[in-house]
C-alpha cells in the first residue's frame, strides 16, 4: 500500500514540477496571409458576444458609433432568445463597437471573430477571421448565422476590413 501511495505521489509530483507559465495570447496561425507590421498589435479590443445562430441572414460589418443602432441591434438579434442578451454599456465617446456577421450558413461549425488590430498611420485595420468546417468534417445540419459583437477604442480614423485566409484542411 505504501509503494502505491509512493509511486502515485512521485507521478503527481512530476507532472506538475515542470509547468511552463500560461501564456494567454494565441499563437500566430501560419496559414493567413502575410500582414504588414503595425505600430501596435497589442489586444485593443473585447468580445462582448459571439454565436454561431441569431444574427442577420445576409453578411455586413456593422461600425456603431451611437447607442440607438448599438439597441437596435440588441432587439433583432434577442428576437427569438429568452432571456436576450444584456445591452452592455459602452461609454460612446471613447468607444465604439463593431458588429461582425457572416450571414446564413447551410451547417453549424461556422464562426467569426477578429483575429487582429492594426493602428497604422490614418487608418485602422482590422482583420477578421471567418471560420468554417472542413470538407471532411461532421456539422450540425441546420441553418446558423455566426456573429460577434466587439468593443473597442473609439477612433476617427479610416477603418479597413481584411479577411484573414484560413486554409481548410
Amino acid at each position: 500500500m505504501k509503494s502505491i501511495f509512493l509511486v502515485l505521489l512521485t507521478i503527481i509530483l512530476s507532472c506538475g514540477g515542470s509547468r511552463s507559465p500560461v501564456n494567454n495570447e494565441q499563437q500566430p496561425d501560419k496559414t493567413k496571409n502575410e500582414r504588414p507590421m503595425s505600430i501596435s498589435q497589442e489586444k485593443k479590443y473585447e468580445v462582448l458576444v459571439q454565436d454561431a445562430s441569431g444574427g442577420p441572414v445576409e453578411p455586413q460589418i456593422l461600425v456603431i458609433k451611437e447607442p440607438k443602432a448599438l439597441q437596435d441591434f440588441y432587439i433583432k438579434i434577442n428576437m427569438t432568445r429568452r432571456p436576450g442578451y444584456p445591452l452592455p454599456n459602452i461609454d460612446f465617446d471613447k468607444e465604439m463597437v463593431v458588429i461582425l456577421c457572416m450571414g446564413q450558413k447551410n451547417t453549424g461549425g461556422y464562426s467569426i471573430d477578429i483575429d487582429s488590430v492594426e493602428e497604422l498611420e490614418g487608418t485602422r485595420r482590422i482583420w477578421v477571421r471567418e471560420n468554417g468546417p472542413g470538407p471532411n468534417d461532421m456539422a450540425t445540419m441546420a441553418l446558423t448565422e455566426p456573429f460577434c459583437i466587439v468593443k473597442m477604442t473609439a477612433t476617427d480614423k479610416k477603418i479597413v476590413f481584411e479577411k484573414v485566409q484560413v486554409s481548410k484542411k
